[in-house]
């Protein structure tokens, strides 16, 4: 079975990744990371989501404000849907469906949903994508509004990313400077959790 290719004739015998060796998660990632393929066979697994990411949804959704469009680029569980404010449209998107209403796309092949949204966002999502620029030109040409979770590499204190299946490493500087690059004005950045930040992008 190739790299990030899901055993449909075995479906029950799917192991968390969290669960793997550390040498079998870092070799799985290198052989992503390689192929510059997403690991679709993870994130076909709902157990792969971690239950405490509600509360970086439900700081998203407070700088998302009422009344708007959300588009949740990789919205795996969906938390972001149920702390939106009211009046907000919620339109998911990811790697495989989550719901009959689910865009099914992959950014790491070019993939965008066509949808129309004021805001994109994307919760753990840039960690798993192998080119970010070229995503932050995509979402730039796309959307006017982005905000955006981030496992910041200065924040890293000694942690081995690949365990975690990322595949790339951006200090903020960097993040901010890629997307400033493709277009996107920087309107603030706060930190989250003392390992994450948010990051909110716009265009005039």
């Amino acid at each position: 079975m190739s790299v990030g290719e899901r055993d449909e004739g075995h479906p029950d015998e799917a192991v968390l990744f969290s669960a793997l060796p550390k040498t079998v998660r870092r070799e799985q990632t290198q052989a992503l990371m390689q192929a510059r393929s997403s690991d679709i066979s993870r994130w076909s697994v709902a157990d792969n989501f971690h239950s405490n990411w509600k509360d970086r949804a439900e700081a998203v959704a407070a700088l998302a404000g009422p009344g708007k469009t959300i588009l949740d680029l990789g919205c795996g569980r969906m938390d972001l849907e149920g702390v939106l404010h009211a009046g907000c449209t919620y339109i998911p998107c990811d790697l495989v469906a989550r719901d009959g209403r689910t865009h099914v796309c992959d950014l790491n092949a070019g993939q965008l949903p066509d949808a129309e949204a004021d805001i994109v966002v994307m919760l753990g999502v840039l960690e798993y994508i192998h080119d970010p620029e070229a995503l932050f030109q995509r979402l730039a040409s796309r959307w006017r509004r982005l905000i955006l979770t981030y496992n910041a590499a200065e924040l890293d204190a000694g942690r081995d990313r690949l365990l975690h299946g990322w595949f790339n490493a951006l200090t903020s500087a960097r993040l901010v400077a890629m997307a400033e690059n493709a277009g996107w004005r920087l309107i603030g950045i706060v930190p989250f959790d003392g390992r994450q930040k948010l990051f909110e992008f716009g265009q005039d």
